[in-house]
């Protein structure tokens, strides 16, 4: 008889949270991602006050078409960089467990 496996909704959180160590790992992570979208210029802006408080990460990258991200960046523990190393600017790509993805629940 064959099994499968159940994953409940949580199983998101508890990847971002558990398996990216603390803040400064998950921006990070998130900065690779620019770098694997081949961007030569990443903002960071960090805005903590009483009004205000959020990460913005902003980059000159090449981007994910609705496609892309459906298809790659919405499949977790799913890399496409497995079958692409390089990006277009001959970069080694970085990472390939599919959990970078996530920092940003951890930082939120």
């Amino acid at each position: 008889m064959r099994k499968n496996f159940k994953v409940d909704a949580r199983t998101i959180l508890m990847l971002g949270r558990d398996s990216i160590k603390d803040h400064t790992t998950a921006l990070v992570e998130l900065i690779k991602n620019s770098y694997d979208a081949d961007a030569v210029s990443v903002d960071v802006e960090v805005i903590c006050n009483e009004n205000e408080q959020y990460i913005r990460v902003a980059d000159n990258g090449h981007g994910m078409t609705e496609k892309e991200v459906d298809d790659y960046w919405l499949r977790i523990g799913y890399s496409h960089k497995r079958q692409k190393k390089v990006s277009k600017l001959n970069r080694r790509k970085t990472g390939e467990k599919g959990i970078g993805r996530l920092s940003s629940d951890r930082l939120g």
